[in-house]
């Protein structure tokens, strides 16, 4: 069985003392992610997280991401620094620490989603988007076409018989998805999930887990949000789909080809992901206490995008796009 590696005592009060934050006084679980302790010292509550399987380069890169985004004024989650050492903090070979300010506010479930909590991701992302374009670092896509294609591979290698035609279909899918290359691109924030944004009061207060940023098309941080956010009992929710894309129109302008290009954009986000967690889960070993995300639901919500249909979802979803005003400086 896998073991979950903690920092011994001793470490972690001499990385502490680095970032200068007090004594440690506590430490405990956060219960939604294995990585992340809720971290209290003698100066206050803060957020305590060990990746592990990164290369400091991919660190380095959302450490950059995050100081930047901040700077414009985006509702990221803080980062302390250890001086010159800067946020991220190598303890072991592809391990590293850090230090965000303990998040505001709470999460919210899916089935609590309203318009106005969309609208405010939709507007986010588009933040996220503008602002990126003045970074120069760039990380390669963990999601491309090409690798994910590899990754459904190496699956089918060693999943069992009975996942044959699942895998078979998701396989058609990547094979016939919509050509992105020629779409605009830039930095993606790559896992807005429900499980890294927090609200105040109805209000955006924090948002994290930027370690899958990378640089891609900008239409499938839209896609890979719409397919985390806009589902209930794996049914597509036009009205908060609708205000997702609204918000983020509200910022920036899509194209034509990306307007066109967002139904198929869903589909590969839903198999994306359902790879990603067919093979996260069922196929390798665990750490305790990892919360399971269960493949089935993406393979559900991708089959109900189908039934939805193309045009179906353009009428739906992006209907009347073009008539929304555009914010100064968008």
């Amino acid at each position: 069985m896998v073991q979950r590696s903690l920092l011994p005592d001793y470490a972690l009060r001499h990385y502490m003392r680095m970032f200068q934050l007090g004594d440690v006084v506590d430490v405990c679980d956060t219960r939604t992610d294995i990585t992340e302790q809720a971290l209290i010292t003698t100066q206050g509550k803060y957020l305590l997280r060990v990746v592990q399987d990164r290369t400091l380069s991919d660190a380095r890169f959302e450490e950059s991401l995050v100081f930047h985004l901040s700077a414009h004024g985006l509702p990221v989650l803080a980062m302390f620094e250890a001086g010159i050492k800067g946020a991220v903090l190598p303890v072991g070979p592809r391990q590293q620490l850090s230090v965000f300010a303990y998040p505001t506010g709470r999460r919210v479930g899916v089935f609590e989603v309203i318009p106005s909590h969309m609208r405010q991701i939709g507007r986010f992302l588009a933040g996220v988007h503008h602002a990126g374009r003045r970074l120069r670092r760039r990380r390669r896509n963990g999601f491309d076409v090409t690798r994910m294609v590899s990754r459904l591979h190496q699956c089918s290698l060693q999943a069992s018989d009975s996942h044959v035609p699942l895998l078979r279909l998701l396989a058609d899918h990547m094979v016939n998805y919509p050509d992105m290359e020629t779409l605009p691109r830039g930095i993606v924030h790559g896992d807005l999930t429900p499980s890294h944004v927090r609200f105040v009061l109805g209000e955006l207060s924090d948002v994290s887990g930027f370690q899958r940023a990378c640089t891609g098309p900008l239409l499938m941080d839209l896609a890979h949000a719409l397919v985390e956010w806009c589902f209930l009992h794996d049914s597509l929710v036009v009205e908060t789909a609708r205000s997702l894309v609204r918000g983020y129109l509200q910022l920036r302008l899509m194209g034509p080809g990306e307007r066109e290009a967002l139904f198929g954009a869903c589909c590969y986000a839903a198999v994306s992901r359902a790879v990603d967690c067919f093979e996260r889960y069922e196929l390798k070993e665990t750490l305790p206490g990892t919360p399971y995300r269960d493949y089935r639901h993406y393979v559900a919500r991708f089959e109900e995008l189908q039934d939805h249909g193309a045009r179906r979802f353009f009428r739906h979803i992006m209907e009347d796009a073009d008539e929304l005003p555009l914010e100064s400086g968008a």
